[in-house]
């Protein structure tokens, strides 16, 4: 099943390519939605710390930080 999810996932990730290479540099929606899907699916909303705690907060998240470090 994983594996099975897997080549799915490469599947659609190289049709979006594909659609994107040939719109080129144009200023598309599509291009501008892509970009805004990427960026929303790599923001860290939050760290989790030793005790199992979740941080959102600037300060929380910089303690955990620190403290790997």
């Amino acid at each position: 099943m994983d594996q099975l999810l897997v080549f799915e996932e490469h599947y659609w990730r190289q049709w979006v390519r594909a659609d994107w290479i040939k719109a080129g540099d144009e200023n598309t929606k599509f291009i501008y939605s892509k970009a805004s899907q990427r960026h929303v699916k790599k923001e860290i909303d939050g760290l989790e710390d030793a005790s199992g705690s979740w941080k959102t907060d600037d300060n929380g998240v910089g303690d955990i930080v620190e403290d790997f470090l």
